[in-house]
């Protein structure tokens, strides 16, 4: 990595260190609550109560407007509904599996997890709601790295590729949907060796974490400052930091001047709808590239069976137009609409699955692009 600008990077995280955490902000809510989670486990029995309070921190980190896991973990545990809390705990049980030898077994306990519960959400779930509960690996890394910070890190993808690409980091870490963890941690030691060689950074931590607990009237299972003794949080929060706010060097943030009450509330809702709208493009552009995965599927020459044709061969897949030959004759349908409504399906399931949910997929696109239009006209009128 090129270390002029971790260190570039790490003197405007300390510049910037009271403005981050001061009356606005407040980025010490990570060592909080890890401090406050410290020793939970899925071999206890209270785990999932645990889970459940410490549940607004961990939101904090792994959910937006349109995406909340940790409800996803709650709805599989609710006695009310799916009652699967032997199943998530499970699930856990294998995300927090020991793996210190090999990290790529870590990499792939996390991916189990991910697909264990995703797969419980779909079976318990409607389709429709699916989505707002799914765990991946910005949410997975959260639990790992508030509920053990001497191993883990905390993963937030976009800062975590852009930090990634400034640095020069000699690695992948994400590839075609997928977290090279190893790579990513890797990423995150090196940062680490940077952090450790700067005093002033880690006393300046260090007095403002020890300032934190003096002011705070709750009782920590373990001193805020001996929760990140790895310095894993720390690496996080700069990754994280540093593109919330601008640490970027071409781009460095300064302090806002004082504002009135009056306008710092409308500045306060002007940035809510920003953000809003930024969020709704992501997910736009999210399930736009999903859609266009799922429409390039090419189903020419595959046998199809429809429940009143029967069996029949595409010979044309045009777009949504399928050309199919049945014994009955040449018929013409809307792949969409075929296989959203269960009309005809094929021998792998899969393609049967995933052609199933195009018209899912575009009817969301849709939606998002009405909420951002919505949210668009929110700002023209108080701009």
């Amino acid at each position: 990595m090129n270390r002029q600008k971790l260190n570039e990077i790490i003197e405007n995280y300390i510049s910037q260190y009271e403005l981050v955490n001061g009356s606005e902000n407040d980025e010490l809510f990570k060592w909080r609550a890890a401090a406050s989670m410290y020793g939970m486990t899925p071999h206890a029995d209270d785990f999932l109560d645990r889970f459940k309070v410490s549940a607004r921190p961990m939101s904090m980190l792994c959910s937006d407007e349109l995406w909340y896991p940790c409800n996803g973990i709650f709805e599989l545990c609710d006695p009310g509904k799916a009652n699967l809390s032997n199943d998530v705990r499970t699930a856990f049980k294998t995300l927090f599996a020991e793996t210190d030898s090999d990290i790529i077994n870590r990499g792939e306990n996390i991916a189990s997890f991910i697909e264990f519960i995703n797969e419980m959400l779909g079976f318990c779930m409607p389709r429709a709601s699916v989505k707002s509960y799914e765990q991946d690996y910005r949410s997975a890394l959260t639990y790992l790295g508030l509920m053990r910070p001497d191993k883990d890190f905390m993963f937030e993808k976009e800062a975590a590729e852009h930090f990634s690409q400034y640095t020069e980091f000699i690695g992948k870490i994400w590839n075609k949907n997928t977290l090279n963890v190893e790579a990513y941690y890797n990423m995150c030691e090196e940062l680490i060796s940077v952090i450790k060689e700067n005093d002033t950074l880690m006393k300046m931590v260090a007095d403002r974490l020890e300032y934190d607990q003096t002011c705070s009237d709750y009782e920590y299972p373990v001193n805020l400052t001996e929760i990140d003794s790895r310095y894993h949080i720390l690496a996080f929060d700069i990754i994280h930091c540093t593109e919330k706010y601008g640490f970027y060097v071409e781009h460095p943030i300064t302090k806002k001047p004082r504002m009135s009450a009056a306008r710092k509330k409308t500045e306060d809702k002007k940035n809510h709808i920003q953000n809003n709208i930024y969020v709704i493009q992501k997910h736009i552009q999210t399930a736009s590239d999903k859609l266009q995965e799922l429409e390039s599927l090419e189903l020419t020459g595959m046998t199809v069976h429809h429940k009143k044709f029967g069996e029949g061969t595409v010979r044309v897949h045009d777009g949504d137009r399928l050309t199919i030959d049945f014994a009955c004759g040449e018929k013409i349908l809307s792949l969409k609409t075929a296989f959203s409504r269960g009309i005809i399906t094929v021998d792998d399931e899969h393609i049967t699955d995933v052609c199933s949910k195009i018209l899912d997929v575009e009817e969301k696109v849709k939606g998002l692009q009405i909420r951002q239009r919505v949210k668009e006209l929110e700002l023209e009128k108080i701009v």
